[in-house]
């Protein structure tokens, strides 16, 4: 399988060299959506667990990485990634000025493993007609 992109016509960004120009883009397009219960089948048909049991553990997985995640640990699942949360916050002159009031929300952030990455090595490309060309 490859993966579909488009073409999209958009203004060139101010202050660059193709300001108030019409510049062109690749766009990566999903040909569809594959949700838990999908996936649950397909591990399921990979493992002698049932589709059910998979749903449970996932949904446990979610339960204990939102507790461990609001505590501060960084959570790392070997071969899909490491997951954390991040924050930031307005600039002040002084530390003190530094108060939760002050922070932006909360990011969740998402680093994938090696072995999740090497997948981008191999992957084609084909191009599907777009209507913003």
């Amino acid at each position: 399988m490859a993966i579909e992109y488009t073409i999209v016509k958009q203004q060139g960004p101010p202050g660059s060299n193709y300001e108030e120009q019409d510049v062109y883009f690749a766009r990566a397009r999903s040909t569809r959506e594959v949700d838990t219960k999908q996936l649950a089948e397909q591990i399921q048909k990979m493992s002698t667990v049932s589709p059910g049991d998979v749903m449970a553990v996932l949904y446990g997985l979610r339960e204990v990485m939102s507790a461990e995640l609001a505590d501060g640990s960084l959570v790392r699942l070997e071969g899909v990634g490491t997951f954390r949360i991040s924050i930031s916050c307005k600039a002040a002159t002084k530390p003190d000025n530094i108060t939760p009031k002050n922070f932006r929300p909360p990011r969740l952030n998402y680093s994938p493993a090696p072995q999740l990455k090497e997948m981008l090595n191999g992957l084609e490309y084909q191009r599907q007609e777009s209507s913003n060309s």
